[in-house]
Parts: C-alpha cells; sequence; structure tokens
C-alpha cells in the first residue's frame, strides 16, 4: 500500500440521515415534490465515489417515471449532481 493511499472505513462515510437531510434539504429549495421519492446507491465513476441518489417525480405512471435527482458522495456533501433521469419498465 502507497503512503498515499486512504483506507476507507466507517468513519470516512456520513450517517445515511445526515445524506438524506441534505438532499431533502435541497429538493425543497428547488421546489421538487418530496413527498415520495426513490433512493438508489452506486458507485459513480466519474467521481470515483459511493454516492446516494434521490430521485423525485416529475411525472410517473404505470410504465414510465420521470424524476429530478439529486446525487450525494457518501463522504463529502459539497460532491452533489443534480441532472434529470427517465425510467420505463418492459413487461415481456
Amino acid at each position: 500500500m502507497a503512503k498515499d493511499d486512504i483506507i476507507l472505513t466507517k468513519q470516512n462515510y456520513l450517517s445515511r440521515a445526515k445524506i438524506e437531510s441534505c438532499a431533502l434539504t435541497l429538493a425543497k429549495v428547488k421546489g421538487y415534490n418530496t413527498k415520495e421519492y426513490l433512493v438508489d446507491f452506486d458507485y459513480n465513476e466519474s467521481f470515483d465515489r459511493l454516492c446516494w441518489m434521490f430521485k423525485f417525480p416529475i411525472s410517473v405512471d404505470d410504465l414510465h417515471g420521470e424524476f429530478n435527482v439529486i446525487e450525494i458522495d457518501w463522504e463529502n456533501t459539497d460532491n452533489i449532481r443534480e441532472y434529470k433521469c427517465e425510467t420505463t419498465m418492459i413487461i415481456d
């Protein structure tokens, strides 16, 4: 291990409550619907970080949804991305 390598431990990560509070505060400022929302957790290659994605519905029906997304780095709430995404359910 190189001397500059960072060892990640539980102490490096922010609590889920703090991440959620940050996302909801920003969503309310943006005027997003915060009554119902989806939460995903995934690796973001561009940040090279684990991130929480909060998806606030713009419009949703049985097979399609459009969402405002707030993506927050699990280690640092200064790393935030905002974008829109769409989902479609495929029924075979």
